[in-house]
């Protein structure tokens, strides 16, 4: 089963194409504030699949790492190694993937 499961997922990435269930999200608004549920003061999160939120972890945000730290363009303020600098762990978009906005890394990775 997980063999068929992974062998979509690269047929899916081969073709371009987007599986079925890949094409809808749930957006959850979330209280900033417990009990405080003025819109201005909700935060908006979008839930995709599993897998499809994985495929992109891949796709963008390692991918767009890696050309990123070849060309040498995060400065030493971002933590631009993967050693410790003044105590701080290596911060980039593989860790801090669910913050990205992907329609924009999308945009900028084929440009």
């Amino acid at each position: 089963m997980a063999i068929l499961h992974v062998e979509s997922l690269n047929i899916a990435a081969r073709c371009g194409t987007a599986l079925d269930r890949w094409k809808s999200a749930l957006t959850v608004l979330l209280e900033k504030v417990m009990g405080n549920i003025l819109i201005e003061k909700l935060r908006a999160i979008c839930l995709l699949e599993a897998d499809f939120n994985w495929w992109l972890k891949m796709t963008f945000a390692r991918k767009m790492m890696s050309d990123i730290r070849r060309q040498d363009m995060i400065p030493m303020e971002q933590a631009n190694t993967l050693h410790l600098i003044a105590g701080m762990d290596s911060v980039d978009a593989e860790q801090c993937y669910d913050a990205v906005n992907h329609a924009a890394t999308s945009l900028g990775m084929q440009a």
